[in-house]
């Protein structure tokens, strides 16, 4: 079915918008989804503040031109949808994408754009693969803590054995 001029422009201008506030891009050939599943995914990635948006290929390329982003790269097959995620977690959206794929073979991850560097789709299945933001901190205050643990421990060692001797002296009386 035709859509009129103003509505593509109005499309466009969504999507335009949308993009230049997301900072990862990925397409999808979702070819074959049923509308249960695409439903199913529209809520896993809404629970992570990320949308999911389908439109024509033609003006998913030109709102991509407009937000100075270059689709050349980009191979766009099938039925193609787009995930905008603006969150900080880059490895959210990947994560989400990986699992929901194991479960339905049959879309396929065609690529996607970070920061306006374009990203294959073996890349955002690498990403996937990335611990999130939060165990990073995790394990980077732990090895900040491991020396001070370390001198801790070793100024109380002259003490906790003062401690040992006197306590096995009384043993002893």
């Amino acid at each position: 079915m035709a859509i009129a001029k103003q509505k593509k422009s109005e499309i466009i201008k969504d999507l335009e918008d949308r993009i230049k506030k997301s900072n990862l891009l990925v397409f999808l050939n979702f070819h074959g989804l049923k509308v249960k599943d695409t439903q199913n995914l529209r809520r896993k990635l809404k629970k992570e503040k990320i949308e999911y948006k389908v439109a024509k290929k033609t003006l998913i390329s030109i709102a991509l031109k407009n937000s100075t982003i270059n689709p050349e790269n980009l191979n766009m097959e099938g039925e193609v949808g787009v995930s905008l995620s603006q969150t900080k977690e880059i490895s959210a959206l990947p994560k989400i994408l990986v699992r929901f794929k194991k479960e339905h073979p049959g879309i396929k991850i065609l690529g996607g754009f970070f920061e306006k560097q374009y990203l294959d789709g073996k890349r955002i299945e690498e990403i996937s693969k990335l611990p999130s933001q939060e165990i990073i901190y995790a394990n980077l205050v732990g090895q900040l803590q491991s020396p001070i643990r370390g001198f801790i421990n070793a100024l109380n060692g002259p003490i906790n054995n003062f401690g040992r001797i006197i306590y096995q002296m009384s043993q002893k009386k």
